[in-house]
């Protein structure tokens, strides 16, 4: 016995079927994104630790420590390489000066005591 749906058309039965398929594919779509915003937190930790081993591997596993990093800088004028923090901290004493011919004396006296931390950049040449 026959179905009220063998005995349509096949063309009305292959729309009916594109319209389903349609329908099941953007229901799969919407499974997915779901499982992914419910997820968002354990991937995003694993990319984040990832990126950190990552990260610690260029360094040797060494960490950046804000109190013992020196952060070097060099001069234009001398091409000396000097520590930043020890010559803002060595500048203020130069601000007081009015002259500008003093001011520039000073801070090259400040660079360099400040280059004795950087002796590994000055020892290379560039």
């Amino acid at each position: 016995m026959r179905t009220r749906r063998w005995a349509t058309s096949p063309s009305t039965w292959l729309r009916a079927s594109r319209g389903r398929a349609l329908i099941e594919y953007v229901l799969l779509v919407i499974i997915i994104l779901t499982a992914l915003y419910w997820m968002k937190g354990p991937i995003v930790r694993a990319f984040y630790g990832r990126w950190k081993t990552i990260g610690e591997s260029f360094a040797f596993g060494r960490q950046y420590d804000p109190k013992r990093t020196v952060e070097c800088a060099r001069d234009t004028a001398s091409g000396t390489w000097y520590d930043e923090r020890c010559f803002d901290n060595g500048r203020r004493a130069c601000d007081a000066l009015a002259n500008e011919n003093d001011i520039a004396g000073c801070e090259a006296g400040v660079i360099r005591q400040c280059s004795e931390n950087c002796r590994e950049a000055n020892d290379k040449q560039f």
